[in-house]
């Protein structure tokens, strides 16, 4: 299975750089910085892996932070090793809310991801300008035409319609079905948070959450985790652009989350009441 990538993601600032523990304790120290957290020292290591493995796997980069392990290739652009540092800077400070993968649910991932994005963006900023509202608008009209010529050809019925660039490389992503999953999780995971706007009451989701829910437990187990994956990463860069427009910096929302937990918020709630209420 293909990496998924909607647009070729890089970063403003930044580069690659060869990785040793002196450059990974200076981003450390700055990931501290931009989250609010006074520096300390860390014990950690390296798992090098070849450049070959990490283009089939489609893993720029990874963190066990029970274990204080980063995977990484040797040379590394220095964005990515400091959103990995920032999980591993959040879980040292207790507010990493999946630190095994496998246990955390859809709202710690989210929350885990739209923190170390907006740091990441914050320092080095994701030259990725399409909202995921416009990519899913996108893939609705990819949909719609899907569903209007499912007896026909599909990509014949592509080549003769004009379609936008988003729409151009979403085409690829195709399962065969007219459904792009991460695409389709993004949705409904928004449709869920709009009708939150509308009237801010948990009881009014209740229903749409557990739909929700039961639609990620319906997907196919051996590549739930690739789609669910993928599905948080777009909406988590999303909120990430939409924070940072808005002047919400990595270090006010660290604090409000911080806040919530002392007050046994879970990252269902955290999510809602703080990111979602933040975003436009």
């Amino acid at each position: 299975m293909n990496p998924i990538k909607l647009t070729e993601l890089t970063y403003k600032e930044g580069s690659v750089i060869h990785v040793n523990e002196t450059v990974m304790k200076g981003i450390l120290q700055r990931g501290e910085e931009v989250l609010g957290f006074p520096s300390r020292e860390y014990d950690f290591s390296f798992v090098f892996v070849p450049k070959e493995v990490q283009e089939i796997s489609g893993v720029s980069a990874a963190v066990d932070v029970e274990e204080s392990k980063f995977l990484t290739t040797e040379q590394q652009h220095e964005a990515v090793l400091f959103h990995e540092g920032v999980h591993y800077i959040m879980y040292k400070n207790g507010l990493l809310f999946g630190p095994e993968r496998t246990k955390a649910g859809f709202y710690d991932r989210l929350v885990d991801e739209t923190v170390a994005d907006v740091a990441t963006t914050q320092v080095y900023g994701y030259n990725y300008q399409s909202r995921i509202r416009d990519v899913i608008k996108s893939y609705e009209r990819l949909n719609n035409l899907y569903e209007e010529n499912k007896d026909i050809n599909f990509n014949e019925v592509i080549k003769i319609k004009l379609m936008e660039v988003e729409e151009s490389s979403l085409l690829r992503l195709f399962d065969g079905s007219g459904a792009i999953i991460p695409l389709e999780i993004c949705k409904k995971q928004r449709d869920i948070e709009e009708k939150y706007r509308e009237s801010p009451n948990f009881d009014l989701i209740y229903d749409d959450v557990n739909k929700f829910y039961q639609y990620l437990y319906s997907l196919e187990p051996k590549n739930a985790e690739y789609w669910i994956k993928h599905g948080v990463a777009f909406l988590s860069k999303d909120n990430a652009l939409a924070l940072t427009k808005s002047g919400i910096s990595a270090k006010e929302l660290v604090s409000r989350i911080a806040e919530m937990l002392q007050n046994r918020w879970d990252s269902y709630g955290i999510y809602f009441y703080v990111v979602v209420d933040l975003l436009d």
